[in-house]
């Protein structure tokens, strides 16, 4: 748990299948909708190369999933697979496709 003990919540959204922007709208509906008083949201995009990137809200507000590749070496986190298990306690799977 973090600081505030609320359960970080890692929503996983984007993905490698051609139906990655369908799981950005629901990755975001998620975000949107989780009760924030119980859950500290971690929206986590997947990449095109199946990497894990923590994304900041006005990245994931409004912006198409090529808009967010294009900017995330420059306004996400990288998360190594490795440190998935310390940076979430659940995981939302919101990736659409294979």
């Amino acid at each position: 748990m973090n600081a505030s003990n609320r359960p970080r919540v890692g929503v996983f959204l984007g993905g490698m299948s051609s139906e990655r922007e369908a799981s950005l709208a629901s990755g975001r509906q998620v975000c949107m909708h989780l009760d924030r008083a119980k859950y500290a949201v971690v929206p986590i995009f997947v990449d095109l190369q199946a990497r894990f990137w923590e994304l900041p809200q006005k990245l994931l507000i409004q912006n198409t999933t090529v808009d967010i590749i294009a900017r995330l070496e420059r306004e996400a986190r990288r998360i190594p697979y490795e440190s998935l298990k310390g940076e979430i306690e659940l995981a939302f799977i919101a990736l659409h496709g294979k």
